[in-house]
């Protein structure tokens, strides 16, 4: 079981509060999250640098400071990030598995994510 990090106030004496501040990290099934400290937004990204493109964007333009926590994330907010990254619901969607050949193109699809993820 994986252990998920809790979003906690960040010590004043680390980040100034004038400074904004987003949890980025990954979730269980893998895809890159990113939440500001203060619970504000979040989103969750295929890749690691959309996560602080993300962070980035949504604290212009002071700019942001980033942590990443050695544990898993879970965004505890609405998806503001990818809105395809849901990718098991998109596969099933696009690949109707009771057919053989719809049943292995959704295996290759899946595989080929799975690596995507596994490598970013």
């Amino acid at each position: 079981m994986a252990v998920i990090a809790q979003f906690q106030p960040l010590d004043r004496g680390i980040v100034s509060d004038e400074i904004p501040a987003f949890f980025i990290g990954r979730n269980k099934e893998g895809f890159w999250v990113a939440r500001d400290a203060n619970g504000r937004i979040g989103g969750i990204f295929l890749l690691q640098n959309s996560a602080v493109s993300f962070a980035k964007r949504n604290s212009e333009p002071k700019g942001c400071a980033t942590i990443f926590p050695s544990e898993g994330i879970e965004l505890d907010l609405e998806n503001k990030g990818n809105p395809l990254v849901r990718v098991p619901g998109i596969v099933d969607a696009l690949c109707d598995a009771s057919s053989a050949a719809n049943g292995r193109l959704h295996r290759q699809m899946t595989e080929a994510v799975k690596r995507r993820l596994k490598d970013p």
